[in-house]
């Protein structure tokens, strides 16, 4: 993105403040991520409809959230590969970074759930190396602060001492997201019918 991540993140904040969302930057940036691989630059109103089911959405708020979803298409069809994921600055305590990044794995996984209605999806999801890769999200998802007993409980406690494993799960996610966006381009690329309502 143009902007500095610090800057998006705040921008991204704010929309979804102002329209009234239940969910945090990250995990709204991780469900978009999910959306832009299988959808690419269409992805904008489906996220919006994800985010919000059929609650309005104030015009200045969802020009806002197109925008930063149009920024993330572009970083994922960018072949250099400038794509990050939206997470707070390493200034953020590690306990907030950490949560931070637990809620943005759990929106990209949500992002996926069309996989239930759509068998070509849900089929590719399970080869690898999409399925090793959604399984380790899922443990990123137990690296909330103050969880107990989680399976990231020892990789955060790692955090803690040491800013280069923190520097080495971001960078995970950002490979991460750019595998699903170059192995999902055969569905991301298929004509299937948009749920009603997301066209």
């Amino acid at each position: 993105m143009s902007d500095h991540p610090n800057a998006i993140h705040t921008r991204l904040q704010e929309a979804l403040s102002a329209a009234g969302a239940t969910c945090d930057a990250p995990e709204a940036h991780g469900t978009l991520c999910s959306l832009v691989c299988l959808h690419g630059s269409r992805a904008g109103p489906r996220w919006i409809a994800s985010v919000f089911g059929n609650e309005p959405v104030p015009a200045d708020a969802r020009r806002a959230l197109l925008d930063v979803a149009s920024e993330t298409a572009a970083e994922l069809e960018d072949p250099a590969f400038r794509f990050a994921p939206l997470l707070p600055g390493d200034r953020a305590p590690v306990g907030e970074r950490a949560g931070a990044m637990a809620h943005w794995a759990q929106g990209f996984l949500h992002g996926f759930g069309e996989a239930g209605s759509r068998p070509a999806l849900a089929e590719r999801l399970g080869q690898e190396p999409l399925a090793e890769l959604l399984s380790d999200l899922s443990e990123i998802t137990l690296a909330t602060a103050g969880e107990e007993g989680g399976a990231e409980e020892g990789a955060q406690d790692g955090m803690e001492g040491d800013e280069e494993a923190w520097a080495e799960l971001v960078e995970y996610l950002r490979v991460a997201v750019q595998l699903f966006y170059l192995e999902l381009a055969a569905i991301r690329g298929d004509r299937h019918e948009a749920p009603s309502g997301l066209q």
